[in-house]
């Protein structure tokens, strides 16, 4: 699930081509309010809240998925 903040059709990028479910607002909204609109759509076993800033690589994937 990915969530825009501040909806343009650039924003979505390659999101399409993964197969993403894609929540757009027209509207900005503070961050931790988007995390909780995700979580709410969200189906799986594990929640993961990420935002621009963040480059995530395979390999730091599988270490989230780890039992602390």
């Amino acid at each position: 699930i990915l969530t825009i903040n501040g909806y343009t059709q650039d924003s979505i990028g390659s999101a399409d081509f993964y197969n993403c479910e894609i929540i757009t607002l027209e509207e900005p909204i503070e961050s931790p309010n988007l995390y909780v609109i995700g979580a709410k759509k969200a189906k799986g076993q594990y929640l993961l809240f990420l935002d621009e800033n963040y480059m995530v690589l395979p390999s730091l994937l599988i270490q989230f998925l780890q039992p602390l």
